[in-house]
């Protein structure tokens, strides 16, 4: 295991009216500097964690313990948790040994790394782990791990949003078995942007990654650039839950999307991508910043030059996905890896994003 973050540093909060998306960039401060040496692209990153939190509408349960008990009689069952997330910067597995996160908030840790092929990034939810103990009579076990389990799943499942995972198994005393099933929602994430954009096996200079990437957020995506702010979004929805859950899988069946809500807002319920994590490339939706028609932030590809807003489809698979409220921004903010990559559109060069 990696040496567990003991504090969030450099860790931008932008303020939301609904969830709270934290961006954290000390991976990034600590080895290449590109966000803090480029206040324009974190202020796009900045944008997207504001704006995807304005769309929703939530009240998910704060996690101040990672240890949870049940005491049945003179025995006592305990979960002690751990969460997991991937370093942006190089992949490698991180942990937080005493995870803790105030109520409505997300963590997402951001960075740049060199991606093969045409994909621009890539995005995800975190992970969990667990230890189990306990003491007492073997005859008064099983109820023990039964209550334990119950006062973790009230407080890690977070309450609304999707559930990220589930750990299951059989705890064995002194041949007496409990069976536990302990649910984990939404708490941290990581996302990653193309630092070689040129595919030549080293990463690009700053002054090569401004010819590829797009990086102010408020003014129109440059010709032959692909917009950073259009691909975070598309990332922290994959690190919030989409295509990434276990509520996700749960809704997905083939290109079938079984959540009302979405269904409802795309007038039929195939809407997936065959990779069942996206929704169909070219599927339309209407903006809900300004009620223009526009591809998905779920679709699986960008074309370079353009930029993607939140749709009533996306926000619909957020509501499925059980996110409270989700709902169009009032206007705009001022402030499993899957990835998205580009389309192939005539004389134009096109990505991919997980």
């Amino acid at each position: 295991m990696i040496k567990p973050i003991a504090a969030y540093l450099l860790c931008i909060t932008t303020p939301v009216m609904g969830l709270e998306i934290k961006v954290d960039y000390s991976h990034d401060e600590a080895i290449d500097q590109f966000f803090s040496s480029n206040p324009e692209a974190q202020q796009a990153v900045e944008k997207a964690a504001a704006d995807l939190g304005n769309a929703l509408s939530n009240s998910m349960t704060e996690v101040n313990t990672d240890f949870f008990s049940g005491t049945n009689g003179n025995t006592q069952a305990n979960f002690d948790w751990w969460w997991t997330y991937l370093n942006p910067v190089n992949g490698n597995t991180e942990t937080i040994a005493n995870p803790s996160i105030a109520s409505d908030t997300i963590v997402i840790y951001a960075g740049t790394r060199s991606l093969s092929g045409k994909t621009l990034g890539q995005g995800g939810a975190g992970g969990a782990g667990v230890q189990i103990s306990g003491s007492g009579f073997p005859n008064e076990w099983i109820d023990a791990v039964d209550i334990a389990e119950a006062n973790s799943n009230a407080v890690m499942s977070r309450g609304t949003g999707p559930l990220i995972g589930r750990i299951s198994g059989a705890a064995n005393f002194g041949g007496y078995v409990g069976q536990y099933d302990l649910d984990f929602g939404v708490t941290v994430g990581n996302l990653w942007f193309d630092a070689d954009t040129d595919n030549d096996g080293s990463r690009d200079s700053d002054a090569v990654l401004a010819t590829a990437w797009h990086y102010d957020a408020y003014a129109p995506v440059a010709a032959g650039k692909f917009d950073l702010y259009s691909v975070a979004l598309h990332e922290m929805m994959h690190v919030i839950g989409a295509g990434t859950s276990r509520t996700w899988d749960q809704l997905a069946n083939g290109t079938e999307w079984l959540g009302t809500e979405a269904a409802l807002v795309a007038g039929t319920a195939n809407i997936l991508e065959s990779d069942g994590h996206h929704t169909l490339p070219g599927i339309q939706s209407v903006r809900i910043s300004d009620g223009v028609l526009q591809e998905t932030v779920l679709a699986p590809t960008i074309a370079p030059g353009i930029r993607k807003e939140l749709t009533e489809l996306d926000v619909a698979i957020l509501t499925d996905l059980g996110y409270l409220g989700a709902s169009a921004v009032p206007e705009p903010s001022s402030s499993i890896l899957l990835a998205l990559s580009g389309i192939a559109l005539v004389s134009r060069r096109s990505r991919r994003v997980l």
